[in-house]
């Protein structure tokens, strides 16, 4: 767990995450999850965590999520206008962790002038986005590829307790069962985040 911990700090260090910040996060799978453990652990006033999914959105709840919103909506920008309104305000940064198209859009929407929109989950290859709306509120819309010397700093933060990764880790199978825990790790069945395999099949 200490190579997605880095991911999720480096993500956050990217984007300026830190004191005082209102950070919206998209997506609510491990790394989303990591980076709300990594945002609160920089010191972020306020987190606003969206997913699709319901199970997600309660473990985002467990992690210290401020609030969380499950998306039903297929309209970004009725989906931004939820995201102010659970804010009061406009998110500073967000991190948008599914790699979605509409994800992106919605985070462009919802971003404050002036403010970051981070692209942390891998998208598909192409994707159309709001332009006018990043030039008129002046965004800063970057990139995220995994991490640049952060697993010290994901080693000190799960060894000094600030970073509890062990509610993430919601699934472990015996070797001969590997087939259903690669099923259960793809459909997210019964709530899984992280599904591990013991070597050792006793």
């Amino acid at each position: 767990m200490v190579e997605p911990l880095a991911c999720a700090i480096w993500a956050c260090k990217r984007a300026n995450v830190g004191m005082g910040k209102k950070i919206l996060i998209c997506g609510a799978g491990s790394i989303g999850l990591l980076c709300l453990l990594a945002s609160k652990a920089l010191g972020s006033s306020t987190i606003v965590v969206t997913d699709v999914k319901l199970g997600r959105i309660q473990s985002a709840e467990k992690l210290g999520a401020d609030k969380v919103i499950l998306v039903q909506s297929r309209d970004p920008q009725e989906v931004a206008k939820q995201i102010v309104e659970a804010f009061g305000c406009q998110p500073d940064i967000t991190l948008d962790c599914t790699g979605t198209e509409a994800a992106a859009q919605t985070a462009i929407y919802a971003a404050a002038p002036g403010g970051v929109v981070e692209i942390v989950g891998m998208p598909h290859k192409h994707a159309n986005l709001p332009i006018l709306e990043i030039v008129l509120k002046e965004l800063n819309v970057i990139g995220c590829l995994r991490f640049v010397h952060c697993f010290s700093i994901a080693l000190d933060l799960m060894s000094s307790g600030k970073v509890d990764i062990k509610p993430l880790m919601t699934h472990k199978f015996k070797l001969h069962d590997a087939e259903k825990a690669f099923h259960t790790s793809l459909t997210g069945n019964d709530g899984s985040i992280k599904v591990s395999l013991s070597l050792i099949d006793s």
